[in-house]
């Protein structure tokens, strides 16, 4: 068997996953925030219809959370853009993507060189 290719691809499969994993949370966690500004521009809608009749009040409801359906992706892009834009979130990021399989890579680079001094010469 050829150990060392099979655990260099193991490891190159690994390392994707946890990027993906990762870009997936910070998508999550922008689009949670977005979720946040959208429900309290949804509260304020409502508060502002409460106003109107009965009849007027619900369609101004409607309307306002349609409005806000459509704002809802533009939002989470934004914010995404705004936090990617920040350099210090951007590093954190990338080091948060690198550093773990990096470490991995040289975790089994060593236990490989220790493994070959066991080898009989």
């Amino acid at each position: 068997m050829q150990w060392r290719k099979g655990m260099l691809r193991l490891w190159i499969v690994l390392s994707v996953v946890w990027c993906l994993f990762l870009a997936v949370q910070v998508y999550l966690g922008a689009a949670k925030g977005a979720r946040a500004a959208v429900e309290l521009a949804r509260t304020t809608a409502e508060y502002e219809c409460a106003s109107k009749a009965a009849d007027s009040q619900e369609q101004c409801v409607r309307d306002r959370r349609a409005a806000l359906e459509v704002e809802y992706d533009a939002t989470v892009g934004s914010y995404l853009s705004q936090s990617l834009s920040d350099r210090v979130f951007f590093t954190g990021i990338l080091l948060a993507m690198a550093l773990p399989p990096l470490f991995v890579l040289l975790i089994g680079r060593i236990a490989a060189w220790i493994l070959r001094g066991f080898r009989g010469a």
